[in-house]
């Protein structure tokens, strides 16, 4: 059989299309698959990404110096002629009262008067003799002259034993002495003060040392009233240990703190300075 030669008729092409937008539709299919692909990778490129690893932390740097302060910024001269030069003169102000300055009033301490310490009054003087020579030859005796008064001292060696209130033998010559004087001066005050060292004491008769110093000066007052001078006249008082006129450091100092002092005044009434809680130990 021979084989059919005939050449197969094609299909007569489409009329052409009067629309020439078709290509618009393949062009956005283009455009709408190359951004499909993009956001694939995009994503898948996150996916497969490994971790970004943070980076190692910085040692920390030593502390800087501080930096200097900047220096002040100067003004050019023209724009410092400028500013200056844009400001209204200023009216001159009306001068303030000129009041005078108040005067302060000096405080100055007025000079310290100074004291002088008047003489002995003649009684006195007298008296300081006369027992200055009742005291000459005997031990543990002394007399001080002051301008207000005259001190008898009498230790205690010749007056009272240790620790005991009674008077020795040794005393009554003395005060029998002191007596006489007192007796001729009517006027005069006669202190008598009992003193005792540091060493305390603690008996049923004397609980310390101020019941001691007390008694002692009580009984020379008892004496000099038994003598005929006038109760008036007369005083007693004990210091204890605490009025000495040296350190209870020795014996010998002991010593010397044990007395009885007499003190002759003039009439405290006559002189309120040395009235009773005004008088100071000289």
């Amino acid at each position: 059989m021979r084989p059919d030669r005939r050449r197969p008729r094609l299909a007569p092409p489409p009329p052409p299309d009067d629309d020439q937008t078709g290509w618009l539709l393949t062009f956005s299919d283009l455009v709408l698959q190359l951004f499909g692909f993009a956001l694939m990778i995009g994503v898948l490129g996150r996916v497969v990404a490994p971790a970004a690893v943070p980076p190692p932390a910085p040692e920390p740097a030593a502390p800087a110096a501080p930096a200097p302060p900047p220096a002040p910024q100067r003004l050019p001269l023209d724009l410092v002629d400028d500013a200056f030069a844009a400001r209204p003169p200023s009216e001159p102000s009306a001068p303030e009262p000129q009041t005078e300055p108040a005067r302060v009033a000096a405080t100055v301490a007025p000079p310290e008067p100074i004291v002088v310490a008047p003489p002995p009054e003649p009684r006195l003087v007298a008296a300081a003799r006369a027992l200055e020579t009742l005291a000459a030859g005997r031990d543990a005796v002394s007399v001080t002259v002051r301008s207000s008064d005259v001190v008898l001292t009498l230790g205690d060696a010749i007056v009272f034993p240790s620790g005991s209130a009674e008077l020795l033998p040794t005393a009554n010559p003395i005060l029998h002495d002191v007596q006489r004087i007192a007796s001729g001066m009517p006027d005069v005050g006669i202190e008598v003060t009992g003193h005792t060292d540091d060493v305390p004491i603690h008996t049923a008769r004397f609980p310390s040392n101020w019941e001691l110093s007390t008694a002692r000066a009580v009984e020379v007052v008892r004496l000099l009233i038994g003598d005929g001078v006038d109760p008036k006249q007369l005083s007693a008082a004990g210091a204890g240990e605490f009025d000495p006129l040296v350190a209870n450091d020795t014996p010998e100092h002991r010593a010397q703190n044990r007395r009885i002092e007499i003190v002759l005044q003039p009439n405290l009434s006559d002189l309120p300075s040395l009235a009773p809680g005004k008088r100071t130990r000289k």
